[in-house]
């Protein structure tokens, strides 16, 4: 092979590489989830839905939690894990992940 078929080549493995690696972190993460994909979407629409201000706590989300009878401390862990250690956290840090690694599997299927 010439230096520019190997370069074409190296290239394709790598990024062969880094597909299946996020393949992999994206079904941890869908694994990792303590609740149904729908449940967790409602919440982030309940909180997106909030009419009074982040107050810095999880008040909102542990509230839509408990009346959904949902296992609190890994839903609450799980969100802390991801970024979310506040009402607003969790829709700014959780949310933009759940995006990344969940809604772009939904849409392309």
């Amino acid at each position: 092979m010439i230096p520019k078929q190997m370069k074409a080549v190296e290239k394709l493995r790598r990024r062969a590489i880094l597909r299946d690696l996020k393949g992999r972190e994206r079904a941890q993460f869908i694994a990792s989830i303590p609740a149904s994909k729908a449940e967790i979407r409602d919440l982030f629409d309940y909180l997106d839905r909030a009419d009074e201000p982040c107050d810095h706590s999880l008040n909102h989300s542990i509230g839509f939690i408990r009346h959904r009878g949902l296992p609190e401390e890994k839903v609450v862990a799980w969100l802390e894990e991801h970024g979310g250690y506040c009402d607003c956290e969790v829709i700014f840090n959780v949310e933009d992940v759940w995006n990344q690694m969940v809604e772009e599997v939904w849409r392309r299927n």
